[in-house]
């Protein structure tokens, strides 16, 4: 990765510093990854919310859209049978008008014939009297031979035309009173048709009325819908944002860490070429000066503790440090980082963990409140409660703790219960 700003060498050393005492500063790279993925997943959770949301929403338009058509064709259907309904009626009123009129004839007709029954029995009474008589009688009351003749005609022309119009009342009676059945029978059926058409309209507005009530939950749950869609899709586009953040973030560590790790790979290099340096250094004086004996006493030999390396680089004693006078209770023994760390004397390891400028510490007891320390290691071989036998490897050569370089911080201590207390007495006494 192109880094797009260089970054200070002393910002670098400190986060090599911070890093290597296991302090980091910020969440690494790992977490925002593992955040992110995270809210992917979220995201993911809210983007199926979202889909079945609107899912959900285009349902509920359809539904709203086929009520819809249903409730205009309703309503047309509504207007056709109120316009059926108004025909039907008219239809009514019209039959009950003609029944009226029919009914109205049919008295007419009735009275006509009545009135004609009475007539003709009028007639016939006076007709009665001329066939109580003989044609002689007839013809001798007769004024004349042509009045006799008028008479017979008349009485004969009477007779046939009050028979033909009893005929045509009875005709005309027998009509009126079909027309008069036709009229109800027609009215009947009117009324029928009219109380089909109502019901028929009432079930039309039943439907209009349930339909208009379901359109009005749909509305409802149509508004609820957009609501959710609404939500959903702001925390979608929310995680989205905070993923976006995170991604910047998760940039931006991976830039911090590679430039640590490059201050890392230049400190170890640094390291590496100061411990060569250091070797080659200790390798001369070894060359010149031949290894110090062991100590006898006190029980047993006390083996040398960097057995690569007799470059002591500060003695036991007062030395001056920045100025400043300080007393020294080890020796410290310059080795390349790495070098093996050995047990002075057998014992049993009562400490093996991080102890401040120590760094990386063991602590070995020897018994009779005799014990050694090892500090600034870079790693363990042995663990707490572990017994080791002289010159058995414990460590390794580091530079942990308060330390400028790869070596081996020293301590031989007498008097000790715990390691770290008693008095702490020149190494080299001991060789």
């Amino acid at each position: 990765m192109k880094l797009k700003h260089r970054i200070p060498i002393f910002v670098l050393a400190l986060l090599f510093v911070f890093l290597s005492a296991g302090m980091p500063l910020v969440a690494s790279s790992a977490d925002t990854a593992r955040e992110i993925e995270q809210a992917r997943a979220v995201r993911d959770q809210y983007n199926q919310r979202l889909y079945e949301a609107t899912a959900n929403q285009q349902a509920l338009t359809n539904q709203s859209n086929q009520l819809s058509a249903d409730l205009s064709w309703l309503a047309t259907r509504s207007e056709e049978q109120r316009a059926f309904c108004a025909e039907v009626l008219q239809q009514k009123n019209d039959a009950l008008i003609v029944m009226a009129q029919t009914a109205s004839d049919y008295a007419h007709a009735v009275e006509q014939l009545d009135t004609k029954k009475e007539q003709y029995a009028s007639r016939l009474r006076i007709m009665f009297d001329y066939t109580g008589k003989s044609m002689l009688e007839i013809f001798l009351e007769s004024e004349t031979l042509q009045s006799f003749f008028t008479t017979v005609e008349f009485m004969k022309l009477i007779t046939e035309s009050d028979e033909q119009m009893i005929e045509d009342l009875i005709e005309a009676r027998a009509e009126a009173d079909q027309r008069k059945a036709d009229a109800e029978e027609a009215a009947v059926e009117m009324e029928r048709l009219v109380a089909e058409a109502d019901a028929m309209l009432a079930e039309i507005q039943g439907n209009e009325l349930m339909a208009n009530s379901r359109m009005y939950d749909l509305r409802g749950q149509l508004s609820a819908a957009d609501n959710e869609a609404a939500v959903w899709a702001a925390e979608t586009a929310a995680v989205n944002q905070e993923i976006g953040a995170l991604t910047s973030q998760y940039n931006a560590q991976i830039e911090a860490e590679y430039a640590a790790e490059q201050a890392r790979l230049a400190e170890q290099q640094r390291q590496a070429e100061l411990a060569r340096q250091q070797a080659a250094a200790a390798a001369a004086q070894q060359q010149q000066t031949p290894a110090p004996p062991a100590y006898s006493g006190g029980g047993g030999s006390f083996a040398w503790p960097v057995p690569s390396s007799y470059s002591i680089t500060s003695y036991y004693g007062w030395r001056n440090i920045f100025g400043a006078s300080q007393f020294h209770g080890a020796i410290d023994i310059s080795a390349p980082m790495g070098a093996a760390v050995v047990s002075a004397k057998a014992g049993v390891v009562i400490m093996a963990q991080w102890y401040g400028g120590y760094g990386n510490f063991i602590v070995v007891a020897h018994g009779n409140g005799l014990a050694t320390c090892y500090a600034h290691l870079s790693g363990y071989a042995v663990g707490v409660g572990q017994s080791v036998a002289m010159g058995q490897t414990i460590g390794y050569i580091g530079s942990t703790g308060r330390s400028t370089g790869p070596h081996l911080h020293y301590e031989v201590r007498t008097g000790s219960s715990d390691g770290l207390s008693g008095t702490m007495v020149n190494p080299l006494s001991f060789y």
